[in-house]
């Protein structure tokens, strides 16, 4: 396969692995904004840094 074609495949592999954990984070955010522990705004921007995090994680290696 080519260079191309294999970054793509990843990129599709992480939207897929996304989609599939997204209503889970959504479930969380709800319930973590219910019982006042965080707010929604509080917990995406924690999620967002927790990405970056990984990101930055995966790049370096």
């Amino acid at each position: 396969m080519s260079e191309k074609k294999i970054e793509l495949k990843k990129y599709v592999e992480q939207i897929e692995e996304l989609s599939s954990i997204s209503p889970h984070i959504m479930a969380v955010s709800n319930l973590l904004s219910e019982k006042n522990i965080v707010t929604e705004e509080e917990f995406y921007k924690e999620i967002k840094k927790f990405v970056k995090e990984k990101r930055e994680t995966v790049t370096s290696r």
